[in-house]
């Protein structure tokens, strides 16, 4: 093989990159070439003067900004996902499950009335999502979330209307593990009691 081949290959076998031929042929080359030798020995040599404490230096510059990075990315999660976990709490809330509430009726022949109420309510906020009013059907989702200092919510609520009208009200209460239908006053689902 060719000095200059030889040459050419010899930062690859210093590093240790080199194909098992080409090391091979380097090899059985040097045997035989004092000038490729000591060629080698000078790339050696140059790789031995370069400072030790240049290429850490920049190593640990660039070590220190990714790890920055990664702090700030980490950190702008950790942000993101308590802000999500606060909406989600305090805004946001959760499904009333039936099992969670306790609902009282009132009837005096001419008006309905419906209390519900959060069986442990303490500092809970009872609101109503996905409601959907007209003149002869009423359908509420119950949801409960965390109680604000500030808020005046409440752990309980009353609807009512009135059954004199021309077509009987439906009241229909979507909960997460079921649902509670009224028809003018009587319950439709007596098994959701």
């Amino acid at each position: 093989m060719k000095c200059e081949i030889i040459k050419d290959l010899m930062p690859l076998y210093i590093d240790g990159l080199a194909s098992a031929e080409s090391v091979e042929e380097l090899q059985q080359h040097l045997k035989n070439c004092p000038e490729c030798r000591q060629y080698l020995d000078e790339m050696r040599g140059k790789l031995s003067e370069i400072p030790k404490a240049e290429i850490p230096r920049k190593l640990d510059f660039l070590k220190k900004l990714k790890r920055r990075h990664r702090a700030i990315l980490v950190g702008s999660g950790i942000f993101l996902a308590l802000i999500f976990l606060l909406i989600k709490v305090f805004v946001i809330g959760f499904p009333v499950r039936l099992e969670d509430v306790q609902l009282q009726t009132f009837s005096d022949g001419e008006n309905f009335q419906l209390t519900m109420q959060l069986k442990n309510g303490e500092n809970k906020a009872l609101y109503f999502v996905d409601s959907r009013w007209d003149s002869h059907e009423i359908v509420l989702r119950p949801y409960w979330s965390v109680r604000l200092p500030f808020d005046d919510a409440s752990d309980s609520c009353t609807l009512g209307y009135s059954l004199t009208g021309e077509e009987e009200m439906r009241l229909t209460l979507l909960f997460a593990d079921g649902e509670k239908t009224f028809m003018g006053d009587t319950p439709l689902n007596e098994e959701a009691s």
